[in-house]
């Protein structure tokens, strides 16, 4: 049997400055950049005109725009005709989606594709929704979907749950080991010969533990539930367990003359299991997308895309990426700020409250809520909304401009009496607090930043992640994250 695994690469949500018609970051089509200016894939010919060359070693890699921490690559990987093209657009106040096309061609024992990942070391995750387009749906044989592969070597082990062209239905396609041939199933001469879950408009979702991997495919809600129905058990055979392996989205085209666009949602990749100190729930893209939380050395590396918080003075919506835990009772929350890359000035990185299951398909973009975040160009802050609705800013309460990186930062949630309520009523008081690092790196002196008076009701609290810019992502590092009951600071200021 031969499988063959071609790439259109597309879509996962990127944000590029788009009303409307959408916007292009630096896409490749036959080595042509759509912004004008020339990539890898074309150089001057001796008579000054311009012609397709074989690129140079190494060049078949590309970067996403990201300044830092463990970057989202891009790469074409095996045999390939015209360089993969990526395409970042968005929806007015939405980080859209990311179009890759590719002409890349393979056979069962050697993979052509164009592959968007991001590596993580020991057991994650990658969670994505393919959205095929209208464009060559009737050809079954095109694929989009979910990848994890061993290495960019084109007979890696691999696993590609990937919907069929015709947006109905898919399969899943994997190679057990390095060199061994790649094999789809359900097969064609099975009846159904295709997985009815695995289509256009699903989640797909693979988790490794170890060697093996778990498959779902489902609404966004099922797949964020760990006991949610697994479509699919495998087991791969690596060369080094240890070694990073490679997690993100890819998509397959029959025909290298008529590449297949595809577009993502919400691709997501996670490592927090690994580490029982960064035991979160998570990541969720609210209103983004390429939302990553990478926990290693003890630290956790969150990354997030984003569009600016209040875009539409009169249509205000939140886009971020979050990690976090879900309860009714009092709780307090501190972490430290290691670091967060400027390259987005008004990114903003923090710990925040949201009435909102983290659970839920919807998170809520305009949720009630208050958060303590840090931003390169406005310092600290907390941001509130008291009660929910799209018309309602998420507005900074206090601001303190002159703090940045490396700081902790604190949000305590209680539920306190209501003053002078004749039926003994109860609301909840977010209260935040931040403090310089003493030279172990732990709080020293707690100052309370602002407090945000909110009803009641079960919420999210966690860390979140935005660029607040659709041109490129931010990255931050935080470490020591504690999680308990609220304590007040001691008189004195010092930490509780």
């Amino acid at each position: 049997m031969t499988t063959t695994i071609r790439t259109t690469f597309a879509g996962l949500i990127l944000a590029v400055a788009a009303c409307g018609g959408g916007g292009t970051a630096t896409v490749r089509d036959a080595g042509k950049r759509v912004d004008g200016g020339q990539s890898e894939g074309r150089r001057p010919a001796p008579d000054g005109s311009t012609q397709d060359v074989p690129p140079p070693p190494g060049a078949e890699e590309l970067l996403l725009p990201h300044p830092g921490g463990e970057p989202w690559k891009a790469t074409d990987i095996g045999t390939f005709g015209a360089r993969a093209v990526f395409k970042l657009n968005t929806a007015p106040l939405d980080v859209q989606s990311v179009f890759v096309t590719s002409t890349a061609t393979g056979t069962d024992k050697a993979d052509g594709a164009s592959f968007l990942y991001r590596p993580l070391r020991g057991d994650g995750q990658v969670m994505a929704m393919p959205r095929l387009l209208p464009v060559m749906r009737d050809v079954i044989d095109n694929r989009g979907g979910v990848m994890v592969r061993e290495s960019l070597a084109p007979d890696a082990a691999m696993i590609f749950v990937a919907a069929g062209g015709d947006g109905a239905a898919g399969n899943i396609i994997y190679r057990k080991s390095k060199g061994a041939a790649a094999v789809t199933f359900p097969t064609k001469e099975e009846t159904p010969s295709r997985l009815t879950a695995v289509r256009s408009g699903q989640w797909f979702r693979v988790r490794r533990a170890g060697s093996r991997f778990f498959v779902y495919a489902g609404g966004r809600g099922v797949l964020t539930n760990e006991d949610a129905p697994v479509i699919a058990t495998l087991d791969l055979t690596l060369a080094d367990p240890a070694a990073e392996m490679l997690y993100g989205v890819a998509a397959s085209a029959v025909d290298p003359k008529a590449p297949f666009p595809c577009e993502f949602a919400g691709v997501q990749v996670d490592n927090l299991g690994v580490d029982p100190a960064w035991s979160l729930a998570g990541p969720v893209d609210v209103g983004t997308s390429l939302g990553a939380a990478v926990v290693s050395g003890g630290k956790l590396v969150l990354t997030s895309w984003g569009m600016p918080w209040t875009a539409d003075p009169n249509f205000h919506r939140e886009s971020f990426t979050f990690v976090g835990v879900t309860g009714t009772g009092d709780l307090s929350m501190a972490v430290r700020l290691d670091s967060i890359d400027g390259r987005a000035p008004d990114a903003r990185v923090g710990l925040m409250y949201r009435q909102s299951d983290i659970l839920a398909a919807n998170f809520g973009r305009s949720a009630i809520g208050a958060s303590i975040s840090v931003s390169p160009k406005a310092g600290l802050q907390h941001h509130a909304r008291t009660s929910g609705g799209m018309d309602i800013a998420y507005s900074a309460r206090a601001t303190n401009a002159d703090i940045k990186p490396p700081v902790w930062l604190r949000l305590d949630k209680a539920t306190v009496p209501v003053p002078q309520s004749p039926i003994g009523g109860r609301q909840t008081a977010i209260t935040t607090y931040f403090s310089p690092p003493d030279a172990n790196g732990r709080p020293t002196t707690w100052t309370r930043l602002a407090e945000s008076v909110i009803g009641p009701a079960n919420a999210a609290i966690g860390i979140f992640a935005t660029s607040a810019s659709s041109m490129s992502l931010t990255t931050a590092a935080l470490g020591d994250l504690t999680i308990g009951k609220p304590v007040a600071p001691s008189p004195d200021g010092g930490a509780p």
